[in-house]
C-alpha cells in the first residue's frame, strides 16, 4: 500500500525489469478497493510487466488525479470552463468557500464536508451562500463526469436557499453628496476608489482594475477593454471634471489607478463599512452608483455638480 502526501492510499505492485529500473503498477485506491481485491489484480499486473506492457503514460496520469487536491480540482474545472461568463465569480467563490480543504485529496471531500461550509457561509453571507450553492453543484457533476470523484457528491449537496428579493433602493442625491466629501476623509487608496467609482458610474472590478494606460487625458476618455468588461465588448467613458480631479490627486501615473504599493485592491466591504460610519449612509450598494448617474445623465449634467460643492477641476485630498 502506498499512502501520499495528501492522505490517499493505494495499493500498487513493484518488480523490477531487465536493465535494473523499478516499475510501479498502481491496481486502485482504498477503501474502493480491498485487500483482497488488490490481491486478485496482481498477478496480471505483474505479468504484464514482465512483457513490457506498462501503460506508463496512462497510470501517471491517474495517479495524477488520485493525487490532485481539492484546490487543483477547482483551478481544472475553471480552465475547462474558460467560456463561461461567470468563470472568474465561481472560481473566487469556490476557493474562498473550500480554503480549508484546498490541500486535501479531492477524493477525500464528501457533501457533508460541502454543506457544512455552505452553512457556515450562509450564516455569514446568505445570499453569497446561494450562488455557492449552485457553484458547488456545477463543479462536484463535471468532476464526476470526468471520473475524479465518486458519483453522488454532487446529489448530496445541499442547503435551503436565502429567500432573495429584489434590489430597489434608489440613493439620494443629498446622501451621494454626503458620501462624496465622507470618501474624502479616507486614506489612499479608498478615497480615489470611491470618488472614481461615483464619478465615472462604473462596475467596482471596472474601477478597482483600472490602469493608466487605459487613460487618455488629453481627450478626457478612459478606453475600457474587452476583456475588463461584463459584456466582453470595448467601452469608452467620458471623464468628467470630478473624475478627472480624483485622476490629478493620485500620487503615480503607472499601473493600476488604485493600488496598496502595486497590489490589487482588497477588502471591500470593510471599506465600505467605514465609508458607511463616515458618511452615515447605510443601505446603499456601491452598484447604486450606476443607476444614479444614469438618472443624472438623462436630465442634466449640472445633476452632477450637486454631489459636490467643490469646482469642476477640484483635486482629490
Amino acid at each position: 500500500m502506498r499512502v501520499t502526501n495528501g492522505g490517499v492510499k493505494s495499493f500498487s505492485v513493484h518488480r523490477r525489469v531487465k536493465g535494473g529500473r523499478q516499475i510501479r503498477r498502481t491496481l486502485g485506491t482504498w477503501p474502493e478497493l480491498s485487500l483482497t481485491a488488490a490481491k486478485a489484480l496482481a498477478p496480471e499486473a505483474i505479468a504484464e510487466i514482465r512483457q513490457g506492457v506498462h501503460r506508463a503514460e496512462e497510470r501517471r496520469e491517474q495517479v495524477a488525479w488520485l493525487e490532485l487536491t481539492t484546490g487543483q480540482a477547482i483551478e481544472a474545472y475553471i480552465k475547462a470552463h474558460q467560456s463561461k461568463r461567470q468563470i472568474k465569480n465561481e472560481g473566487g467563490c469556490l476557493r474562498d468557500l473550500l480554503t480549508s480543504h484546498a490541500h486535501r485529496s479531492v477524493a477525500e471531500i464528501t457533501a457533508v464536508d460541502i454543506n457544512r461550509a455552505l452553512a457556515e457561509k450562509r450564516r455569514v453571507a446568505p445570499i453569497s451562500a446561494n450562488r455557492c450553492l449552485s457553484y458547488c453543484r456545477s463543479c462536484w457533476k463535471w468532476l464526476e463526469e470526468q471520473g475524479h470523484v465518486e458519483s453522488g457528491v454532487a446529489a448530496g449537496i445541499a442547503m435551503k436557499k436565502v429567500a432573495e428579493v429584489a434590489w430597489d433602493h434608489l440613493i439620494q442625491p443629498d446622501d451621494l453628496r454626503r458620501i462624496w466629501h465622507a470618501a474624502g476623509g479616507m486614506s489612499a487608496p479608498w478615497c480615489g476608489f470611491f470618488r472614481f467609482a461615483l464619478a465615472t458610474g462604473q462596475r467596482r472590478a471596472e474601477v478597482a482594475q483600472a490602469t493608466w494606460d487605459q487613460i487618455d487625458l488629453k481627450d478626457r476618455v478612459w478606453n475600457l477593454p474587452a476583456k475588463s468588461t461584463k459584456m466582453k465588448t470595448a467601452h469608452v467613458v467620458h471623464l468628467n471634471g470630478l473624475a478627472l480631479g480624483v485622476l490629478r490627486g493620485l500620487n503615480h501615473q503607472e499601473g493600476l489607478l488604485f493600488t496598496f504599493s502595486g497590489r490589487p485592491l482588497c477588502g471591500f466591504s470593510k471599506s465600505k463599512l467605514q465609508l458607511d460610519k463616515l458618511s452615515g449612509v447605510t443601505g446603499w450598494r456601491l452598484h447604486d452608483f450606476r443607476r444614479v448617474i444614469v438618472t443624472a445623465m438623462r436630465s442634466s449634467t449640472s445633476m452632477l455638480m450637486r454631489w459636490s460643492s467643490e469646482p469642476m477641476n477640484s483635486s482629490t485630498p
